[in-house]
């Protein structure tokens, strides 16, 4: 990551702050940061070769509902760990979220924490209308449309993308086009008549129709999803104790923060040191149109929305 301002800079470490203090097994996990020089600061990723689970839907066209089922119970666990930490990643998809090896289909980790925000139900709710207008929840979409672009949001939008995450992992296409947007996701407009879901059991399909609720205080938590009845397969029980509770994995988080707090102790110092730059976060962002309901054969095919505050 190129930081070319104070602002670049305090960016790149909010991202690395949010990768040191979530650490877990379903999260992409942050090995080193550092700078070169005063301009140009480095995250160093933990190396997962497997590519991106996009290309892994495309390339098997839909996931089996038994490997669909692995998949969804990582990604939820590492969502379940984020919100307890007051965290909404607000950009929940499958071009975010990272295949561990080029061989296995079914062990993933949540990355991409550029858009990720703090946020308290009561003192503090993000407002900005970022990540990719697919995955929108319907309180994302109101502040959109809304002409004074009221309204705020929270962990609950996170749950709404993961179940249009766990739609197109089964049907292999979105839930809705494009152009249909506006008015499908608001009143949660979808169907399981395709082809596809012939396949798909009623849990899997409770699941998502509990987790596309247009009212976020009716929608799932990350822990009652986990607790559903599609969950309750004792084949899993060799998955479940490697995805701990923040209880458990909280203090792998201390003996790595001192890792960033050096970084930041030296930086602080080139405050006034420094050129005049802008920052050059790179948010996935895309800009072609979609018509069908059909993945593009591209992940940057993929639409993604940024604002320039990111609240």
């Amino acid at each position: 990551r190129l930081a070319q301002n104070r602002e670049g800079l305090d960016n790149i470490l909010k991202e690395a702050d949010f990768l040191i203090k979530l650490r877990h097994p379903a999260i992409t996990q942050l090995e080193d940061v550092f700078s070169d020089n005063r301009e140009s600061v480095y995250l160093v990723m933990e190396l997962l070769p497997g590519g991106d689970l996009y290309e892994r839907i495309v390339s098997k066209t839909r996931y089996p509902e038994r490997e669909a089922k692995e998949v969804m119970l990582r990604i939820l666990a590492g969502v379940r760990h984020m919100h307890e930490h007051s965290v909404v990643h607000r950009d929940i998809k499958p071009e975010n979220i990272l295949m561990v090896s080029a061989e296995g289909d079914t062990e993933v980790k949540i990355t991409d924490f550029g858009l990720a925000k703090r946020t308290d139900h009561a003192l503090y709710r993000p407002k900005s209308v970022v990540g990719t207008p697919a995955y929108f929840a319907p309180e994302i979409l109101a502040r959109h449309f809304s002409v004074t672009h009221s309204g705020t949001y929270s962990v609950e939008a996170d749950l709404w993308s993961c179940g249009v995450l766990m739609y197109v992992l089964l049907a292999g296409e979105y839930p809705w086009s494009q152009e249909e947007l506006g008015t499908a996701i608001p009143g949660a407009r979808y169907s399981f008549h395709q082809p596809a879901w012939q396949q798909v059991s009623e849990g899997a399909k409770d699941l998502i129709r509990a987790l596309l609720v247009p009212e976020p205080a009716k929608r799932l938590t990350a822990t009652q999803a986990l607790g559903h009845a599609w969950f309750a397969d004792p084949a899993l029980r060799d998955i479940l104790p490697s995805l701990p509770t923040s209880s458990t994995s909280s203090s792998s988080s201390s003996s790595s923060s001192s890792m960033l707090s050096t970084f930041s102790a030296h930086t602080a110092g080139n405050k006034g040191n420094g050129s005049a730059f802008q920052p050059k976060m790179q948010t996935g962002a895309h800009s072609s149109a979609q018509s069908a309901r059909g993945l593009p054969r591209k992940s940057s095919d993929a639409m993604s929305v940024d604002s320039p505050q990111s609240n």
